[in-house]
């Protein structure tokens, strides 16, 4: 799957060692990681490990085997459920300079200490909204991941992707978030939209999965799963497991999901 990632033309591949992946399977799906960013040409896409999260027993490990074994074939750790500044901090700490980071918000705890979390490190280059992982903590009943509830008089997430999109603006990570991307893709000024690719690490194409490689639309500043009906055409690259969706933006959303519209 690794390798299909690699191919897929995204401008950013996760390789994913948190959810995607078996407590059982924690020490194999590192050591594909590493063996995959060394081992495979990404071409122009941004390299990235999602580790697992800091109050977990596997981050620590994840860390050093990124250090040790992938070196400057890493571009950016993606830390999940962040709760407070100190797991930013935590994260920056064990990692090497070139290194950025893209911080997802997944609890109650994330989206009150957003902006202290915003705050945490000038490596930051995205805040990412987890709608999946927020719904569940909040007790919110979901059959699909994100999903808005028609009950609700409002867009379900609102509060909470703004609070994220405002914090991100008012450090600046948006800038930095375009001009890795574009500094990687070699591409000049302007134009819109972004592609992205998520894969687990630790299970071959042939072998079912718990649970799928995910991609979606790489932000700038704040992330989300697009709404229904926003998606201009997608891609399933194995039939199961890794995805490839190309969206085309909405001006609406222009503010903090425009690549390249941003002053370098």
């Amino acid at each position: 799957m690794a390798e299909r990632a690699a191919a897929s033309g995204a401008d950013q591949v996760i390789l994913d060692l948190e959810d995607a992946v078996a407590p059982a399977d924690k020490a194999a799906a590192r050591a594909g990681a590493v063996e995959s960013l060394r081992g495979l040409d990404f071409g122009r896409a941004v390299r990235s490990v999602r580790v697992n999260d800091v109050e977990s027993p596997w981050c620590e490990d994840d860390l050093a085997a990124l250090i040790v074994g992938a070196g400057d074939a890493l571009d950016v750790v993606v830390v999940p459920k962040v709760s407070g500044p100190e797991h930013v901090r935590f994260v920056e700490s064990r990692l090497p300079p070139h290194v950025a980071l893209d911080v997802q918000i997944e609890s109650a705890a994330g989206a009150v200490n957003v902006r202290e979390i915003s705050q945490a490190s000038p490596r930051i280059a995205a805040l990412v909204f987890g709608a999946g992982d927020y719904a569940a903590r909040l007790g919110i009943a979901q059959t699909v991941i994100g999903a808005i509830d028609r009950r609700a008089h409002d867009y379900q997430w609102h509060w909470v992707m703004s609070q994220i999109a405002a914090c991100a603006h008012a450090v600046g990570a948006h800038r930095r978030r375009v001009r890795r991307l574009r500094r990687r893709a070699g591409l000049p000024r302007g134009g819109r939209g972004g592609a992205g690719c998520s894969t687990p690490t630790a299970k071959p194409a042939s072998a079912p999965l718990r649970t799928a490689g995910r991609c979606s639309t790489r932000r700038p500043a704040a992330e989300t799963e697009a709404p229904a009906g926003r998606r201009a055409a997608a891609r399933d690259l194995d039939h199961h497991a890794v995805e490839r969706r190309d969206v085309e933006l909405q001006p609406v959303e222009a503010e903090t999901e425009a690549l390249g519209r941003y002053p370098e």
